[in-house]
């Protein structure tokens, strides 16, 4: 019933009520998120998080997704923009997600990045407390529930976003460059550029091994935070090149003459989350979204009063959760103020440090050598702990040394 209550200010919060500004650094960074917006930042099931591979479980049912169309259907556009928090393509057509563990048909809405001004540091994810250099996110929405992001933004499951981090490399990633080129053009926020880039079929973003994941529930990782999140994070990386990771440090934060209040001023938590889902320009999903949150408001408010009364008898302490800064097991770095003067316009380590678990468990589509094979004589790749490849198919080990024993009885023949 707590969860009520908390639900029910948040939409006050977001509706009601001029938020607060937020960003990446000093007093309104993602550390004091969870006071700037104190019901909608601070739950127990936020990202992102760091994933303890040794902790995961092995699920046999998170198979390869479906992933479609490919190639994209005629008219697919991508266009990408700056929003003042991270380089975005919002797509046009239909693109969808299916399979993979999830129980629905999920259309994607946009794809937006996270990075760091140096290379040990910018996912948002991590793992084993190890960051990548920048990290990729693929926003879908439960088109087969829902009638719109809007909706399905603020429902359990509602949302099913991809990451994909990445490692450097000597040699540019063409799947990369047509976005690259165009960073220039969307470099300054300000001017609300967009430019268009060739549709091409989702999967060619994903790493190698597409089949290989990890899985949790968790939220989106800006404000409002809406814990209506499905996460797949990939077990492989994709690269990219030191040069095209350099383009992307380049493009600019918004000056402050962007914040100043209008009379049709919006909260900024409503914009961010209508930025991070793709309809900042679409009036009819702003329309729907706003009137989501209000639906939502006035079908809870009702019960508030009750829970509020019965809240005051239950014992103090029981709220173990914190979102102080010391539940991070990775934090932005803090900057000198002669190194913030000289990235001051730059938009880097636009990433949220890992959140605490609370309990959740995270699973894995793949096992670790020595776990047991699935029914149904499926083959499988299994993984060290340590993360190599092992050997571990008894049908080819008998094969090979089935093959070693005929080589060697017709070389005996031969000799004899």
């Amino acid at each position: 019933m707590g969860f009520i209550v908390g639900l029910t200010i948040t939409w006050a919060l977001l509706i009601q009520i001029e938020a607060a500004k937020w960003g990446y650094v000093n007093d309104r960074g993602p550390d004091h998120w969870a006071d700037l917006f104190p019901d909608a930042c601070s739950g127990s099931l936020q990202s992102p998080i760091n994933i303890p591979t040794k902790q995961t479980v092995y699920d046999p049912m998170l198979k390869d997704f479906a992933i479609f169309f490919d190639p994209p259907s005629p008219g697919s556009k991508f266009f990408v923009h700056n929003n003042g928090h991270s380089i975005q393509v919002n797509t046009e057509g239909k693109f969808y997600v299916s399979n993979g563990g999830l129980d629905n048909i999920y259309s994607t809405a946009q794809f937006h990045f996270h990075w760091g001004h140096k290379a040990h540091h910018g996912s948002e994810h991590t793992i084993d407390g190890k960051p990548a250099p920048i990290e990729m996110h693929i926003v879908n929405w439960n088109s087969d529930k829902y009638n719109s992001i809007a909706e399905a933004a603020v429902e359990p499951a509602g949302l099913a976003v991809l990451g994909i981090l990445f490692e450097i490399s000597d040699i540019d990633n063409p799947i990369l460059e047509p976005l690259v080129n165009v960073l220039k053009h969307v470099r300054d926020p300000d001017k609300q550029i967009k430019a268009e880039i060739p549709a091409v079929a989702m999967r060619t973003f994903l790493p190698r091994a597409p089949n290989m994941y990890y899985r949790y529930n968790g939220s989106l990782t800006t404000p409002g935070c809406f814990e209506s999140v499905i996460w797949t994070v990939f077990y492989q990386k994709q690269t990219i090149s030191r040069r095209q990771l350099h383009v992307f440090r380049q493009v600019l934060k918004p000056t402050h003459h962007r914040n100043k209040r209008s009379p049709h001023h919006e909260s900024r938590a409503v914009r961010a989350v209508m930025e991070e889902l793709g309809i900042e320009d679409n009036y009819i999903e702003k329309a729907r979204f706003k009137r989501q949150l209000q639906d939502k408001a006035a079908t809870e408010t009702k019960d508030t009063t009750v829970v509020e009364a019965s809240a005051q008898h239950e014992p103090s302490g029981t709220d173990t959760h914190s979102t102080s800064s010391t539940n991070h097991n990775v934090k932005s770095e803090p900057m000198t103020s002669s190194h913030a003067d000289k990235v001051r316009n730059m938009l880097v380590n636009n990433y949220r440090p890992v959140q605490p678990l609370n309990g959740r468990i995270i699973y894995r589509s793949f096992p670790f050598f020595g776990e047991p094979i699935p029914a149904g004589g499926t083959e499988v790749i299994y993984l060290d702990i340590d993360g190599s490849e092992g050997q571990n198919n008894t049908a080819s080990t008998l094969r090979d040394m089935s093959l070693l024993t005929t080589f060697c009885s017709i070389l005996i023949s031969k000799l004899l």
